[in-house]
């Protein structure tokens, strides 16, 4: 059985009601379903009062449809030509010739349980009832009607960069393009809602919000006159009423859990590292099996993929993340359950699972390829690898080895000595094999200087090698 959204209920509630009481000759509401058959969880829910002359349509959303991080979202949308119902006007585009002096909030999110899409709709419902009439004669007057359906679409061709209004729609492919392209305008124009520049400027901290504004290239002209607002530094101003600004609370929850989410890696970082680590060495025994010796049998070699486990640990550090969301404040803390309540978050859908997966995969072939680069050494001979993807690499007798050279010092691209040692095996047709980066001078003087005394390959030390790969006594 599908669980109720109360949060919906309580929208269909408040709407139902203030459209009856506000004179709407005609309501209809209808509802989205996820599933293939339609008989899934709620996705969205969309009322429309008709009045003599225009619509209004509100909507929740429980996801957004294009940006899935933003969920639990009241919308309100005016249609003005109801031969073009696909053309919705928000509050914000009307408030221009609407009141000119009103920036308050009308486009709420991040709404967590019924009483609060309650006491947001209450707290509107005073100007909803006082611009209806004023929507009336908007729609009653052709020169305002011209200028608001100009303004928008030019904001909708800024956007897109290209005319969406003058395309061919006759088609039912191009009618679909078309309102496909309506659709993500106000998705996206609509995000500005729920930014951080946004939530502050709700909160009153009016500098940032401005500083945060200019970054924004493409401004709706609402976007605009609200920087230009925003610009002298007003004074305070009641944009949202108290206990409504979801989008302030969903910030400051959002920024005490990436902080729990960045802990909690950095805490699973030590117990992966130590698997890594011990996975390391397993796959160097199997893939090096029988060798004498192999530069991947070294704890250097095996942190050399350890970057690779933090990506691992900060996945599941976001999913399961129970232990480090206790840093939040109880407060927060309810908040962000009854939020995932009334919309799953991506952490708990198989895409966020199959994600770990996915990561913990390439961590397992990174290291797979990683240690299979390395330099084995066996009884006869050693197999030397160019690179990770030189998967076979190429095997050499001991007998073809002309000398193992310790270099005391190399000269840097400036021309200046460095002293610190390393090793290179010199091969009777000329090629070098540099262990510099592969093996430290301690493991190497422990281990192969023996192995190869013991083979008959002569030892020499000298004090650098050329740029050629010559050496240089």
């Amino acid at each position: 059985m599908v669980k109720r959204n109360l949060i919906a209920d309580a929208f269909f509630e408040c709407v139902s009601s203030f459209s009856e009481r506000t004179g709407a000759g005609s309501f209809y509401s209808s509802a989205v379903r996820g599933g293939k058959d339609g008989k899934g969880s709620l996705e969205r829910m969309i009322c429309i009062a008709g009045y003599e002359k225009f619509d209004v349509a509100y909507t929740y959303f429980v996801r957004s449809p294009l940006v899935s991080s933003i969920v639990s979202i009241f919308d309100v949308r005016v249609i003005l030509d109801r031969q073009h119902p696909e053309i919705r006007y928000s509050l914000y585009d009307l408030m221009y010739i609407m009141d000119p002096e009103n920036f308050k909030c009308y486009h709420f999110s991040f709404i967590e349980t019924p009483e609060r899409m309650k006491r947001i709709f209450e707290s509107i419902e005073p100007d909803l009832e006082t611009f209806l009439p004023r929507l009336a004669t908007i729609a009653s007057q052709k020169p305002a009607l011209k200028d608001i359906e100009e303004k928008f679409k030019d904001g909708v061709n800024s956007f897109f960069g290209y005319d969406v209004f003058n395309g061919d729609y006759r088609t039912e492919q191009g009618q679909e393009l078309y309102i496909s392209a309506l659709e993500h305008y106000y998705a996206l124009s609509d995000s500005f809602y729920e930014s951080k520049a946004y939530a502050q400027f709700l909160s009153g901290q009016y500098r940032k919000a401005y500083a945060g504004m200019r970054k924004y290239k493409n401004k709706t002209y609402y976007q605009v006159r609200l920087a230009s607002f925003l610009s002298v530094d007003p004074p305070k101003y009641d944009a949202v009423a108290e206990d409504c600004n979801t989008v302030g609370d969903a910030v400051a929850v959002n920024r005490y859990q990436i902080i729990s989410v960045m802990l909690g890696a950095l805490i699973m970082f030590v117990p992966f590292l130590l698997l890594h680590i011990g996975a390391h060495f397993l796959y160097a025994k199997l893939i090096f099996s029988g060798a004498v010796w192999s530069t991947a049998y070294t704890l250097s070699a095996a942190l050399g993929t350890a970057p690779f486990v933090f990506p691992f640990a900060m996945s599941m550090s976001y999913i399961f993340n129970r232990f480090t969301v206790k840093l939040i404040s109880k407060k927060k803390r309810t908040y962000l359950k009854n939020l995932e309540s009334a919309a799953a978050p991506f952490s708990k859908s198989g895409c966020a699972r199959f994600l770990v997966f996915a990561v913990l995969t390439m961590l397992i072939l990174t290291s797979l390829l990683s240690v299979n680069s390395f330099t084995a050494f066996y009884d006869d001979g050693f197999r030397y690898k160019t690179s990770v993807a030189d998967i076979s690499g190429s095997y050499y007798s001991y007998s073809d080895i002309k000398e193992f050279v310790k270099v005391n010092g190399r000269y840097d691209y400036l021309g200046s000595y460095e002293e610190f040692t390393s090793y290179v095996i010199i091969m009777k047709n000329g090629y070098a094999i540099d262990l510099l980066y592969e093996v430290s001078a301690e493991d190497a003087e422990k281990r192969l200087v023996p192995l190869m005394k013991d083979k008959g390959v002569p030892v020499r030390e000298v004090h650098d090698l050329s740029e050629n790969g010559t050496i240089l006594g």
